[in-house]
C-alpha cells in the first residue's frame, strides 16, 4: 500500500526511492527498513497503527534513511564488454 501522491521521498548516494507504507496484521510495532538489493524505504505498520503519527515517526528518521541510501552500492548493469567490481578490482564480463 502506497501513501498517495504526498509520499515522502528520499535520497542519498544517488538514490531516489519513495516510501512504501505496508500494514500487517502480525506487526505489533513500527518498522522501518531499506532493502540492501533495491534501496525500497518500507515502513510496517500495525494494522490499525494511526498513519499520521507514523509518518511524522520516519520524518525524524530521515537523517538515517538518507545515509543507508548513500551507502548502498551503484548498480553495474551486466552486458558483455561492462566491467563489475570483484575482489578490490574490476571484472570484465564476456561471453560468447
Amino acid at each position: 500500500m502506497s501513501t498517495g501522491s504526498s509520499e515522502p521521498v528520499f535520497s542519498g548516494g544517488g538514490h531516489v526511492r519513495p516510501l512504501l507504507v505496508t500494514r500487517r496484521p502480525q506487526a505489533r510495532r513500527m518498522r522501518l527498513s531499506v532493502d540492501p538489493r533495491t534501496g525500497a524505504v518500507r515502513l510496517t505498520l500495525p494494522s490499525r497503527a494511526a498513519l499520521r503519527p507514523a509518518l511524522a515517526w520516519v520524518e525524524q528518521k530521515r537523517s538515517w534513511i538518507e545515509a543507508t541510501l548513500a551507502t548502498l552500492p551503484a548498480a553495474h548493469a551486466i552486458v558483455a564488454g561492462g566491467t563489475i567490481p570483484f575482489e578490490g578490482g574490476a571484472l570484465t564480463i564476456d561471453w560468447r
